[in-house]
């Protein structure tokens, strides 16, 4: 499995590969309405719009999206875990929500497709630019390695409890 996206600009890159690829990709555009957590950024008043299951890994690329996804290798708790000292989430129910909500629509109509009811935005930041304090990056870590050891086969768990907490 291809790596976690460390950097916002990682995500950014991950973001425009993804829109890339959309447009030559049925099977991403079949899985349009799927995503729930969207990444994006603004440039020059243009919005880019990546789903986390995508961004959240380091150069991926339509191909081997669909085969990990298919075989559920994939997994967006995963990447929201990983990403959360790079993104500020928008409040539903904000006039910035309905914004962004209008733009991925009109993303998503030139392929036939409406977002998820479900549907949430994320801003892309730098950890330089917001004050995090040690706690909170420390729960961002736990929160990852929580999402990881809940993939973990049941004897690996065994293993991690023998090894870290006995």
């Amino acid at each position: 499995m291809t790596s976690y996206t460390q950097t916002a600009e990682e995500l950014m890159k991950a973001i425009v590969t993804y829109n890339e690829d959309l447009g030559t990709s049925k099977d991403l555009i079949n899985r349009l309405s799927n995503n729930v957590s969207w990444y994006f950024f603004e440039t020059d008043g243009v919005y880019h719009y990546g789903p986390s299951k995508w961004v959240g890994y380091k150069d991926m690329d339509a191909e081997t999206y669909i085969r990990l996804t298919d075989s559920r290798e994939l997994g967006g708790q995963l990447t929201e875990a990983s990403l959360a000292s790079l993104r500020r989430q928008v409040a539903p129910n904000t006039s910035e929500h309905l914004a962004h909500y209008d733009r991925l629509t009109k993303m998503l109509a030139a392929y036939g497709k409406v977002p998820n009811k479900r549907v949430r935005f994320n801003a892309i930041v730098s950890i330089d630019d917001v004050d995090v304090e040690e706690a909170d990056r420390n729960a961002n870590l736990v929160a990852l390695i929580s999402a990881v050891i809940r993939t973990l086969p049941e004897s690996a768990k065994t293993q991690l409890k023998r090894e870290f907490f006995l």
